[in-house]
């Protein structure tokens, strides 16, 4: 959206307080397919009728929306 607005210098920055790290990362036209293919899956999600059945991982019983999911 913003670079359809003019904007054109994008760097994104990812912190990683507990490892102590940060990664700065560059719009680039291979992050630009990955961007729309994710916008197209975000849709289909949105559009479907049903939820997608929840993936069930070991990290799952720490989250707060565990109830959400598995009830």
């Amino acid at each position: 959206v913003l670079e359809q607005k003019g904007n054109q210098s994008f760097v994104g920055q990812l912190d990683y307080p507990l490892l102590k790290t940060s990664k700065k990362i560059k719009l680039t036209e291979q992050n630009r397919k990955k961007m729309t293919s994710w916008i197209k899956q975000i849709k289909a999600i949105i559009l479907a009728d049903q939820p997608l059945p929840p993936i069930r991982q070991s990290i799952c019983k720490k989250c707060s929306y565990y109830e959400y999911c598995y009830s």
